[in-house]
């Protein structure tokens, strides 16, 4: 039902009102009346039509609950992102060898937090997981923070692709097809890297040559024997066993933590 002043009022408060005078005496009538059609003329009114004073106070009031609802969701995401930080910054401390990969190169799964982080808030949140974890480990870095930069370009590529395709496809098979896709991508990326600059920068920070760094891997990986075979025999498998590792962590944590992090 169209107002005088352009603004509708739904059919609800239309049938109340003609209950209303049906039953009521033409006191009440009028009163409910006004009552009724101020309550449809706030909500469905051109602001234009509301009176100068009401209409800024009426927007003001949204302004500012639309600013507490944007505060409130901000402190929750950084409040969640902070913890999952946490706890990724504490499995850097966890490493494990890998007997086909050069002994400097350990597996930790401090991944977990991040892909979580990156199903549940989104893949920026997740790379935002990645970069504060690495900056937890680097006082107590053993590589002269190459080994945090290496993890954050891998572990960022790893998280970030897996969350970007998850938020368009929010099902089981998504999830999958996101981690999936996001191990192929960690893995191609982490080789490449370590291809052209970052097994180049390691050697000269800590002044060995790459054909030491093939020997020592020669040792535990009889496949490797130059360094194009160490990226293709050592770095790419390893990646490739993480990002399936971490993947079946998080399909058998995910569900158990999912509710906590989409609470508000």
């Amino acid at each position: 039902m169209e107002s005088p002043t352009g603004g509708k009022v739904t059919c609800s408060l239309a049938r109340e009102r003609k209950q209303t005078r049906f039953d009521s005496g033409a006191d009440s009538t009028v009163w409910m009346e006004e009552e009724s059609f101020f309550i449809g003329f706030v909500f469905h009114a051109p602001w234009d039509c509301i009176p100068g004073s009401f209409n800024f106070i009426m927007k003001k009031g949204c302004v500012i609950m639309q600013a507490a609802s944007r505060t409130a969701f901000r402190t929750s995401q950084i409040t969640k992102i902070a913890i999952l930080s946490a706890l990724a910054g504490l499995l850097m401390y966890v490493e494990f060898s890998v007997p086909f990969v050069p002994p400097f190169l350990k597996l930790d799964i401090s991944e977990i937090p991040a892909l979580i982080g990156a199903f549940a808030l989104g893949p920026v949140s997740g790379i935002i997981i990645e970069l504060i974890k690495n900056l937890i480990h680097l006082p107590v870095t053993s590589s002269l923070g190459v080994g945090e930069i290496a993890n954050f370009i891998v572990g960022s590529v790893f998280v970030g692709s897996a969350g970007l395709i998850y938020r368009r496809r929010r099902t089981k098979s998504g999830a999958l097809i996101a981690m999936l896709t996001g191990t192929l991508c960690m893995a191609a990326v982490a080789s490449l890297s370590n291809y052209f600059f970052l097994i180049d920068f390691y050697a000269k920070l800590f002044h060995v040559s790459i054909d030491e760094i093939v020997k020592m891997t020669t040792k535990v990986n009889a496949l490797v024997k130059d360094f194009k075979a160490l990226i293709v025999f050592a770095f790419l498998p390893f990646n490739i066993f993480k990002g399936l590792l971490v993947s079946l962590v998080t399909v058998l944590l995910y569900k158990r933590v999912s509710p906590i992090l989409h609470r508000k």
